[in-house]
């Protein structure tokens, strides 16, 4: 795993330790797979590539998690959800 991505577990897990998550949605510039398990294909990430996001913040947070593209999920959200409730956190 590289630096960033340990930046970005470290600063996940600092800010929500307190919180109980019913479930945890990861959306990701790239393809991913069809088990929506790990990242398949990316130009901006490719040091991301096969690393298993579900399976390291469902051992970290013990809740289901959800991966897909970073845009379906977004456009998911906002059709869905209003986004200013507080319960959405992005990193961008």
């Amino acid at each position: 795993m590289d630096d960033d991505l340990k930046k970005i577990f470290e600063i996940f897990d600092k800010n929500c330790k307190e919180k109980v998550f019913k479930a945890i949605a990861v959306g990701i510039a790239g393809t991913v797979s069809d088990n929506k398990s790990v990242l398949i294909s990316s130009n901006h990430l490719p040091e991301w590539i096969n690393i298993e996001f579900t399976k390291i913040l469902m051992e970290r947070h013990g809740c289901p998690v959800f991966l897909d593209n970073d845009v379906v999920l977004a456009s998911f959200s906002e059709l869905y959800n209003d986004l200013q409730d507080g319960k959405y956190i992005y990193l961008a």
